[in-house]
């Protein structure tokens, strides 16, 4: 399991920004006492709302293609079996 932690904090301005401040990794057995926790390295950087927002949109349009194109390709696979 990965835990990130993150800052906020508004500017004056109003925009929303949100800093990358830590990230751990948790790995876990069987037994949930058993687990460990190791830090990673850490790095900053700052990105605000928006620009955070429009990544995950272009994320999910990138995702849509990809479905829509395997969706086709399954068709034309059917068609083909049916034709047979």
């Amino acid at each position: 399991m990965i835990w990130c932690y993150f800052l906020f904090e508004t500017s004056k301005s109003g925009t929303l920004w949100y800093q990358f401040s830590s990230c751990s990794w948790t790995k876990m057995t069987m037994k949930q006492e058993q687990e460990t926790k190791t830090p990673a390295p850490t790095t900053h950087w700052k990105k605000s709302f928006n620009e955070q927002e429009q990544e995950e949109i272009e994320l999910s349009i990138k995702s849509v293609k990809e479905f829509s194109q395997e969706l086709e390709r399954v068709r034309t696979a059917m068609k083909t079996r049916s034709n047979r």
